[in-house]
């Protein structure tokens, strides 16, 4: 087998893996797309040859949650983007055990067992998967709810944090008020550095109304 033909038998597989759980091809936006009692779910792949040996094919895989409710609030503060992220998005070994920004490709050797390979990679799309399906409220999101995923419970030790790690701060700090966890949610609009002044203002705003509704009185101004 040539290479370009491993990499199509790669990509085939995967897409097959996405259509037995439900996904839908999306070619306008290069992905596989899944809706969820309460978000939508992409996942996108890109197969690299080049650059590597001859029998070697790196696979790299994003993956996208998009949540109605972040977005429409988000929509409501900030001005629009050029491309509106996602509200949670990332490499898909972040939401795996890997729990890697590092080594984020999964790489195929021509010349060794494909099954075995393709395992490694299938086991970590149905952890995403089902690390999705269980996203069916905003609470789902909460520090302590992340603190308790099976198999994940190291990846979200810190909650989502405000580093661009799993999304962009001022929608997880968003995320953070509705769940009531405002120094999160201060920390993260804080460190939304990019934000105009009266983004950031109309979003400290929205938290200390959910904190007044909470617990009847108006955190301090940082």
């Amino acid at each position: 087998m040539i290479k370009a033909e491993f990499k199509k038998k790669i990509q085939a597989e995967i897409a097959s893996v996405l259509i037995d759980l439900d996904y839908t091809r999306d070619k306008s936006r290069a992905s596989f797309v899944k809706n969820t009692e309460a978000c939508e779910v992409r996942i996108s792949h890109e197969a690299t040859s080049a650059g590597y040996p001859e029998n070697i094919v790196s696979i790299n895989v994003l993956v996208f949650i998009d949540l109605p409710e972040i977005n429409k609030i988000g929509h409501q503060i900030f001005s629009a983007p050029v491309v509106n992220p996602a509200t949670l998005w990332g490499n898909i070994r972040l939401f795996t055990p890997a729990n890697s920004n590092m080594n984020t490709s999964y790489y195929f050797d021509l010349l060794q067992d494909f099954k075995i390979q393709m395992e490694r990679l299938i086991k970590d799309l149905k952890i995403f998967d089902d690390f999705a399906a269980k996203i069916n409220h905003i609470g789902a999101l909460s520090n302590e709810r992340l603190s308790k995923v099976p198999l994940l419970r190291k990846n979200f030790e810190g909650g989502l944090g405000w580093d661009y790690k799993y999304g962009c701060p001022q929608y997880i700090s968003i995320i953070h008020a509705l769940n009531n966890e405002f120094s999160d949610a201060r920390m993260c609009a804080e460190k939304s550095s990019h934000l105009t002044s009266s983004e950031k203002s109309l979003l400290y705003k929205f938290i200390d109304e959910k904190n007044t509704a909470a617990n009847g009185f108006v955190a301090q101004e940082n």
